[in-house]
């Protein structure tokens, strides 16, 4: 549009418009403060007539004192409303004083039409008045009692006049006038419930939104602006529920703006509930850009008042690319069209706390529907943390435009028997794998651990600008992985713990910077409690998998010792019960009951181990392969006569960062588990005073080695082959690695012993 067309409707829109002004008019007598002046007004006016009649001698028979001061109560009432409606609001929303109100109108009412001896003077629409105070100020029951009562003393009125002809002068007279009244009244009544127009198919947040867009777009011919928006005031914050102008709608219904900082003009509209003409240039919150500002030259912001309680609700913003663009002309036209949004928002099926809510729910449900058609094709195939993990920052970061998406663990790290809980980068959208390896953080909620640790150890979200980022003494010194992002520097950072069933938190997810600006800022409320539900729900899916896994795996250790139970225990106990009835022999029913003792010493060392790898803390699905070995020596150290042996046995990772796939951890912790349980009960190196056991991991050009080695007693390879049937340690783990070998690049299990000299088993895995 040109300067001169744009100066040419600038000119148009700023004439007297008589519409909005008696639209403005109008909506004020609606409310219940404009209601109460309109009577006010017609009270004084009533006085001053009867003031008048009386002061002509028109009704001289009436005594002077009693009406004077009658009359004189409802002018200082009339007065009082006129100058202090508003300051009044409390005291005239108390139901008694429209009572006290009601009975001095019908009494100073009645005597007035008794003592005037006028049976057709056009008095009687006075009781008009508190039939109508008493329709709009009261309950239905005390409405109509009211009524009642008021017509009955206008009844009383007329017989008191004592008419020659009492059906024709009193009866007939009092059933027309009353029948006007109350069915003026009832009119009255039935209009003030019922909907006003442009109201009546408001019946969603998104109507109402609609309609408050139409309403704004009616502005435009009033006063101009280049952008508009209406906020509305909710938990000490104000939230855009509509705007008009925006390029980008859905990112402006997510702002919120502070109430309370000297740095918004939005504080001083709220705090004097007075418009507000502005510079952009006075404000520095102008200037951000996660407020989509910058074409904002000058503004002028209304505050929205309700119309029934006088409060401050919210307030309308209209901006202008133009230097001085708003004028005390423009000011009052902003007025009375804020009133007409006032009085729509309040008396709509939805009021402002609903609204708000509504546009949050419209923000939440849009993210669920993305989610709901990016998740679904995806669960169905994740069998593994880690691969869960790898897909999950790739949909974040499409869900909240990021430019990363990273996932965290809680891992544990042994260096000289002392544990440290670090946090190991498992998955990044952005970030490639080599990094993950590059850098450890400790949770342990000290300086310079990193504010991801911080939000771990915290158990809490955490959402930080460049500038808290800056100066916050936990961030670390890694910078490695800002090289990868666009910005090249941590603008916002958005972390939520992880959390199992029990609300621990067993790691992070965390995104960084937007990419629809270079805003500094931390990201929005609505964002961080969007991002706290998708963390919840991450880790709903991660602890899914991980007791899936553990049941599967446990299910896989029974089903294996019901199968040991039948051919090693019953089968040989049917046997020697055979032997004892049909041939019995002592040599033959020793060896088998030997056999049937060595069966179910097993199957209690397999049962403790099940017991002892606790399903409420799933050791090897949430902590990983190292920490799982530590805990199951610990468990079999606490048997006292196993003590001994277990701490000979030491546990050498080598600093191996354990990112195996859950399937393939699996198998390396059956295989260690069955060594560890061989040299505790086979090898013999607690007898020996240079006894040793070692359980070493380690990965190496991207083959990993597990190495499960003691200088016992060992053992020969033909005593193996001849009671391999009894070795069932030995032969689970053969039948352990033979099922990964159809998908690996390596997949192998050596076993090498000599008598003497100690047993070695050695496995080795790549993918």
């Amino acid at each position: 549009m040109s300067a001169e067309a744009r100066a040419g409707q600038k000119h148009r829109s700023r004439r007297f418009n008589p519409w909005l002004w008696l639209a403005g008019t109008a909506l004020t007598f609606r409310s219940r403060q404009g209601f109460n002046f309109l009577l006010a007004v017609f009270r004084f006016l009533a006085v001053v007539i009867i003031f008048l009649r009386l002061y002509s001698g028109l009704y001289a028979g009436i005594p002077g004192i009693i009406p004077w001061l009658i009359f004189a109560t409802f002018l200082v009432y009339s007065v009082c409303l006129l100058v202090f409606s508003r300051q009044l609001t409390k005291f005239l929303d108390n139901r008694r004083f429209h009572v006290v109100l009601i009975l001095l109108d019908t009494a100073g009412t009645a005597y007035f039409v008794s003592q005037s001896g006028q049976v057709n003077t056009e008095l009687y629409i006075l009781f008009l008045l508190p039939l109508v105070t008493a329709a709009h100020f009261l309950s239905r029951i005390y409405a109509m009692g009211m009524t009642l009562s008021i017509a009955g003393i206008y009844l009383l009125v007329l017989v008191t006049m004592a008419p020659e002809n009492p059906l024709r002068n009193l009866f007939l007279p009092w059933l027309g006038r009353t029948f006007f009244l109350l069915g003026s009244t009832w009119v009255y009544r039935v209009q003030r419930s019922l909907p006003r127009a442009n109201e009546t198919k408001i019946i969603s947040p998104a109507d109402a939104r609609k309609r408050l867009e139409e309403h704004l777009q009616d502005l435009r011919r009033v006063v101009p602006y280049d952008s508009v928006s209406v906020q509305l005031l909710y938990r000490d914050r104000l939230q855009i529920v509509a705007c008009s102008g925006f390029p980008n709608p859905e990112e402006i219904y997510q702002i919120e703006f502070p109430i309370d900082d000297e740095r918004y003009p939005n504080r001083l509209v709220l705090q004097s509930q007075r418009t507000v003409i502005a510079a952009a240039a006075d404000y520095p919150s102008f200037q951000e850009q996660r407020y989509y500002a910058g074409h904002i030259v000058s503004w002028m912001g209304i505050p929205l008042i309700s119309p029934s309680t006088g409060e401050c609700f919210g307030m309308i913003s209209i901006d202008s690319s133009q230097p001085r663009a708003y004028t005390v002309q423009d000011k009052k036209r902003a007025v009375m069209f804020a009133r007409r949004i006032s009085t729509f928002l309040i008396e709509a099926a939805l009021g402002p706390a609903a609204l708000t809510q509504a546009t949050k729910q419209a923000n939440l449900n849009a993210l669920l529907k993305l989610w709901a058609e990016v998740l679904p094709s995806k669960t169905s195939i994740w069998d593994d943390d880690l691969q869960a993990s790898q897909d999950l920052v790739l949909i974040g970061q499409k869900i909240f435009r990021t430019e990363d998406c990273s996932i965290f663990f809680v891992r544990h790290k042994y260096d000289g028997g002392v544990k440290d809980t670090v946090l190991h980068m498992i998955a990044s959208s952005t970030i490639p794998a080599m990094l993950f390896n590059h850098h450890e953080t400790f949770v342990n909620g000290q300086h310079g651990g990193g504010l991801t640790a911080l939000a771990v150890h915290r158990n809490r979200t955490l959402n930080y600008g460049a500038a808290q980022i800056a100066r916050s003494p936990y961030r670390t010194r890694f910078t490695e992985h800002l090289n990868y992002l666009f910005s090249k520097r941590s603008r916002q950072v958005l972390i939520s713990p992880i959390r199992d069933s029990r609300g621990g938190a067993v790691g992070a997810i965390k995104i960084e910077n937007r990419l629809d600006g270079s805003s500094d800022h931390p990201f929005y409320p609505v964002e961080e409690h969007s991002f706290e539900i998708f963390a919840a729900m991450v880790s709903l899916i991660l602890e899914t998998i991980r007791q899936r896994n553990y049941i599967n795996r446990h299910d896989e250790s029974v089903h294996g010792l019901r199968g040991i139970i039948h051919h090693a225990a019953i089968e040989p106990m049917n046997k020697v019960l055979n032997d004892l009835i049909y041939r019995p022999g002592q040599a033959q029913v020793g060896g088998t009951l030997r056999e049937i003792q060595h069966t179910l010493d097993y199957v209690k060392m397999v049962i403790h181990g099940i017991l002892s790898d606790s399903e409420d803390s799933l050791y090897l699905e949430k902590d990983g392969l190292i920490h799982a070995l530590h805990r199951y020596l610990d468990s079999l150290r606490d048997i006292p006569h196993l003590k001994n042996t277990c701490d000979r046995i030491q546990i050498d990772t080598e600093a191996a960062r354990d990112d195996l796939p859950f399937q393939i951890r699996e198998v390396f912790f059956n295989i260690a588990r069955e060594g560890i349980l061989n040299i505790v009960r086979h090898s013999g190196i607690g007898e020996r005073e240079d006894g040793f056991g070692s359980i070493d991991f380690s990965k190496k050009d991207g083959v990993y080695h597990l190495v499960i080695w003691d200088n016992g007693v060992g053992f020969s390879k033909e005593d193996w082959a001849r009671e391999r049937r009894r070795s069932f340690g030995l032969n689970d783990m053969m039948r352990q690695i033979e099922p990964i070998k159809g998908f690996s690049a390596m997949a192998t299990l050596d076993i090498d012993s000599q008598p003497g000299s100690g047993t070695a088993i050695r496995v080795q895995w790549s993918p």
